[in-house]
This record gives C-alpha cells, sequence and structure tokens, in this order.
C-alpha cells in the first residue's frame, strides 16, 4: 500500500469518527449537565428555565468539543497516550471557547464549581 493511500484511508474515517464521537459527548455531556442543573434546581439556586438553557448549552458545547478533538486526531493518525493527551487537550479548549462564547453578555463563562466558589466566599 502507497504512503497516499493510507492517508486518504484515514481522512476517509474523519467524518464518520467525529459524527460518532459528537453524539457520545453530546449524550455524556447533557446527562451530567442535567444531573448538576437538577441539583441546582432542588436547592433553589437556578431557576428550571434556566437549568433547561444550561442543559441545552452543555449538550451542545460537549457534543462540539468532542467532535473537535475526535476529527483532529482522527485525521492526524495520532493514537496512544499522545493521542489520549492530544484529544483531552484539543476538546478542553473546545468546550472552554464554546462555554465563553455562549456565556451572557459581559459575564466571564463561570463552571458549577467556580459558582459554588463564589457562594462559599459570600457565606
Amino acid at each position: 500500500m502507497k504512503a497516499g493511500a493510507k492517508n486518504v484511508g484515514r481522512l476517509a474515517a474523519v467524518p464518520s469518527t467525529t459524527a460518532a464521537a459528537m453524539k457520545l459527548g453530546a449524550i455524556v455531556g447533557g446527562a451530567i449537565s442535567i444531573f448538576q442543573n437538577a441539583h441546582r434546581i432542588s436547592r433553589r439556586q437556578i431557576e428550571p428555565g434556566r437549568a433547561a438553557v444550561n442543559v441545552v448549552k452543555n449538550t451542545v458545547g460537549s457534543g462540539l468539543a468532542t467532535a473537535a478533538g475526535a476529527a483532529v486526531l482522527t485525521g492526524l493518525g495520532m493514537g496512544s497516550l499522545l493521542g489520549i493527551v492530544g484529544f483531552m487537550t484539543i476538546s478542553g479548549l473546545s468546550k472552554g471557547w464554546w462555554d465563553a462564547a455562549v456565556a451572557p453578555e459581559g459575564q466571564k463563562a463561570a463552571t458549577p464549581a467556580m459558582e459554588e466558589e463564589k457562594e462559599l466566599s459570600a457565606s
């Protein structure tokens, strides 16, 4: 097999791998967000409507971030430990950019841990 044929075969796998990763990332990220927001609703820290918006944003962001990581690593053909580290880096950066992009105007994106820290310091 020629080197060029190997690269074409690897690139042909990018769309299907990316789609599968996006679905999995959205499912996992959405499920985590549902539980986090349900907990916040039960503690009366957030209104149900706002929680629903958070779940949608987190589901989409997790899916897109996972897809970005999978697309880059599949296209580059990275594997082993370097592939895992690269996937986590690309996905983490992508999710951070997504969170910053969908944060309300004039606000910095806040993770649940950051919000809990603010509540503890205010107490």
